[in-house]
């Protein structure tokens, strides 16, 4: 069995096809020029600076600044873990290596799909470009987060799956939910498909290995993650579920905001698995993507909207094997598909190459604000944050994250009085965490929703005194609290 696992990897692995390749060099190229370019370049989100966080504090075995485990807040265990390797040699320069490598077995993985499918030249282009060219996913790919590896995660699980059943793609699916906790949808979905064809075949020995492959592939990951914080899988959802507070919102609500935010984050590539004919891949990918939307409708409908959609692009690949398997089966609908899609693609890469850039400025004010905090603060003083990333990467200050994401005793207030409310009480909640927590500092970004928490706490009767400006237009402020009366 071992034996036959080593074989099927590199069977399993393409060589790249100059369409792919190009493009990873552009995106590598383009990546290199803002770090050369921007003397201060920082990752685009705030979130990445949380995985940096942890895997120093796994390497430090200390965490300064919430004093928890590095799995809490970590939603993807296989990212955390890739990051960590890299950490003592490129620290910052960790996420954006893992990024592009993400990138590069996501590449990899659409070129291998259009060979499974057979696709000639001209339909292969239109597929890199559609996999480079939908929403921000140029944005998405060098985001520092694990939106790559789960890109290349579901296309890998995929191009295996179209193959004749094999060993590789059990451990896949086995370790899908620690890539991402969603994919355990598509796990399932896949691993069934083909335990059915080895019963349809009489393979029942080769189904019972397949089942041990798969948990050997979830084994040491579960292990990690129960080990540390005392549950199978990450929960980093749970604590926005609870602040976001938008699960208890009427259901076709719900629904249509979850399709919005998929054909707004993806655009017109999600029509294409609509049109594909009936297969047991079909059904599979069918299964996934109604699971997957109906995860988030019942859970957290507006997540799928945040960070750009990055929570949306598990499901691009799905639309990149439609979008084959349209050219195979159903080529009149698959020509004004392909030819918009195309058409659309430049303004895409442009939107998210300048979604990158506009971060910038955000991400530097944040480091400021940090550097502030770190001379001004004095230690062990708790400051209250919502972002729990660069100002937890970049000074040793305690910290208290209101939503719950690292300080998982805020999440208690908001099951008990944001999440019943929709949100009407959220106010009340970050109060009381304010108040448990002794904080007397808050750093808060200053946009129409984040903003929003400074005024809660001052119809609260505390008293905000801006103590640091921002230093962007939607940068971050930091206020000095001084409690209610009594």
């Amino acid at each position: 069995m071992i034996r036959g696992m080593l074989h099927v990897f590199p069977r399993a692995f393409p060589t790249f096809r100059w369409p792919a390749a190009t493009v990873l060099a552009a995106l590598a190229g383009f990546n290199l020029c803002l770090i050369v370019a921007i003397r201060s370049y920082s990752l685009p989100l705030d979130d990445a600076y949380i995985t940096l966080h942890n895997a120093r504090v796994l390497w430090t075995g200390a965490d300064p600044n919430y004093g928890v485990s590095a799995l809490i807040g970590a939603t993807s265990p296989v990212h955390l873990w890739a990051v960590t390797l890299l950490y003592p040699l490129l620290a910052q320069g960790a996420a954006v290596a893992v990024s592009l490598l993400g990138a590069a077995l996501y590449l990899a993985g659409v070129e291998r799909l259009a060979q499974r499918l057979e696709l000639p030249l001209a339909p292969t282009l239109v597929l890199v470009l559609t996999a480079v060219g939908s929403g921000s996913a140029v944005y998405q790919l060098i985001n520092g987060l694990e939106t790559s590896l789960a890109l290349a995660a579901v296309t890998w699980a995929i191009v295996l799956a179209l193959g004749a059943p094999s060993r590789a793609l059990p451990l896949l699916c086995g370790a899908l939910p620690f890539v991402r906790p969603e994919l355990g949808i598509l796990s399932a979905a896949l691993l069934a498909r083909q335990l059915h064809v080895r019963w349809r075949d009489k393979a029942l020995v080769e189904g019972a290995a397949d089942l041990l492959l798969a948990g050997a592939g979830a084994l040491p990951w579960l292990v990690w993650v129960w080990a540390q914080t005392g549950s199978p899988l990450p929960n980093t959802a749970g604590a926005k579920v609870a602040f976001f507070a938008d699960v208890r919102l009427p259901v076709l609500v719900k629904v249509i905001s979850v399709l919005a935010a998929l054909c707004f984050g993806l655009g017109f590539v999600v029509v294409a698995p609509l049109f594909v004919r009936l297969s047991s891949m079909a059904l599979a990918m069918w299964i996934y993507a109604l699971g997957f939307i109906a995860l988030f409708a019942a859970n957290f409908p507006d997540g799928l909207y945040h960070n750009s959609n990055r929570y949306a692009f598990a499901l691009l690949p799905v639309g990149l094997w439609a979008l084959a398997e349209l050219w195979r089966t159903r080529r009149t609908l698959f020509r004004p598909l392909a030819a918009l899609l195309v058409l659309v693609a430049p303004l895409f890469i442009v939107k998210g190459a300048s979604e990158v850039l506009q971060a910038q400025a955000v991400r530097a004010d944040a480091f400021a604000a940090a550097g502030w905090v770190s001379r001004n603060v004095p230690p062990g003083q708790p400051v209250l944050i919502h972002d729990a990333g660069v100002i937890s990467y970049a000074s040793d200050a305690k910290l208290v994250d209101l939503v719950g994401l690292k300080t998982p005793s805020a999440i208690a207030e908001h099951q008990r009085l944001t999440l019943p409310s929709i949100g009407a009480r959220r106010a009340d909640a970050i109060d009381q965490i304010a108040r448990r927590s002794g904080v007397r500092y808050a750093i808060i970004l200053q946009d129409k929703f984040w903003v929003d928490i400074g005024k809660g706490l001052a119809s609260r009767h505390w008293r905000l005194d801006l103590v640091r400006a921002p230093g962007a237009p939607r940068g971050y402020a930091v206020y000095r609290l001084t409690p209610p009366p009594g």
